[in-house]
């Protein structure tokens, strides 16, 4: 197939998920053009050496910084719709007169299901990663009733949410993470989607004769959703004795959540280590490093880090929700816990203490990811909704 790509991610799981589809693509024979806007992340896991063409359109002096949640960006945000629209006009009518057999659409950090999808003449698939979050649930933890976060929850649940919704029902196929997820498009927007699962490199992110730490490791953007304050809480839990220090690797920067997790560490006695955009080396070092993975975001969609500490043959405490259930076994690669302190203290403090509990949970998790959790397979369900995104646009073509 000819394809054109377009996303406007920073750096994370979702980048990932692009760079290996488009490696498993390539490798089976497909071409692909990306499309860009140049607020979008090219540093981390570049996709320059499996692509044959990159264009990329100007938009970042008119936008906001994606973190950026200043009162003086407040205002950039609100205007910053009408540039990303016609930006993406003039990106969807030069993918509609490229030749191309299909989009592949991902997310845009600004509006979340991009503009494009309303503008392509050609069939679209687009990847949800996850719904408008912002605009479906309230906040779990940090601030609640400061100005910016009011006025960022009201142009979210009004504005934006409209916006959605017309971009994610002119998609030809949705597509998704995880079944969690599939249900949550379900009830967000009333729209059908199928579930291409990500996967894991085995060859890159493999056990390593590195001795292990007394640490525990967790990975994820620096924010309130992605729970590590409940982390520190519980891990205060923990026996001084044996109590592990904390490692959090992030993706993406906010200050003032790093501040608040620092104070908090130092309250409960907890030893923090905080790191920020590392390599892929140095983040599989500290997987291997880590004496147990632990993972307690709110209802994340998928959740692409056990899955790779599994696969360095680390041993999960997870909470027991969202896409989460999905990926770690239960007794078996990790253990799911309720989003209960004491409980999910006590979790890692077993495979703490019990080294031959936890190093069989770590083997049986690596054959688990070898067998299930490849590229390959993950290819071969992204290969079958890109047909089936081209059988529906053409029945509707006809019908129409």
């Amino acid at each position: 197939m000819r394809i054109a790509l377009f996303h406007n991610v920073v750096s994370g799981g979702a980048k990932r998920a692009i760079y290996e589809s488009c490696r498993t693509l390539k490798s089976n024979g497909h071409t692909i053009d990306l499309f860009i806007l140049d607020t979008a992340d090219s540093d981390f896991l570049p996709l320059d050496g499996l692509i044959r063409n990159k264009f990329v359109f100007p938009v970042k002096k008119h936008l906001p910084g994606y973190t950026d949640r200043s009162i003086k960006s407040i205002f950039k945000w609100f205007g910053s719709q009408s540039v990303l629209k016609k930006r993406q006009v003039l990106i969807a009518d030069k993918i509609n007169n490229g030749n191309y057999d299909l989009c592949f659409v991902h997310l845009c950090v600004y509006t979340q299901a991009p503009y494009i999808l309303r503008y392509l003449t050609i069939p679209s698939v687009y990847y949800c990663h996850e719904p408008l979050r912002i605009a479906h649930e309230e906040f779990i933890e940090g601030p609640r009733q400061r100005l910016i976060s009011t006025l960022c929850n009201f142009y979210s649940k009004t504005f934006l949410l409209k916006e959605e919704r017309r971009n994610i029902a002119a998609a030809s196929l949705v597509i998704t993470n995880s079944y969690f997820t599939r249900e949550y498009i379900l009830r967000a927007y009333g729209i059908n989607s199928f579930v291409s699962y990500f996967a894991v490199d085995s060859e890159k992110f493999k056990p390593l004769k590195i001795n292990k730490e007394n640490m525990v490791l967790t990975v994820g953007a620096f924010h309130p959703r992605k729970g590590f304050r409940f982390l520190i809480r519980a891990i205060s839990r923990i026996d001084n004795g044996i109590r592990p220090k904390l490692v959090i690797i992030g993706d993406k920067y906010y200050y003032d959540e790093l501040k608040e997790l620092t104070s908090l560490a130092m309250e409960k006695n907890v030893l923090l280590e905080t790191l920020y955009n590392v390599s892929d080396e140095e983040l599989i070092g500290y997987y291997n490093k880590a004496k147990v993975f632990v993972y307690a975001p709110y209802l994340e969609p998928f959740g692409l880090a056990p899955l790779e500490a599994i696969s360095c043959a680390v041993p999960v405490v997870a909470v027991c929700e969202g896409g989460v259930r999905e990926t770690v076994i239960n007794n078996v690669t990790g253990i799911l816990a309720e989003r209960d302190e004491e409980e999910f203290a006590n979790a890692i403090s077993f495979l703490l203490i019990n080294e031959q509990d936890a190093q069989k949970m770590g083997t049986q998790g690596r054959n688990y990811v070898i067998n299930k959790w490849t590229w390959q397979n993950s290819y071969e369900m992204l290969i079958k909704n890109f047909n089936r995104a081209i059988k529906s646009y053409s029945q509707n073509k006809v019908n129409c």
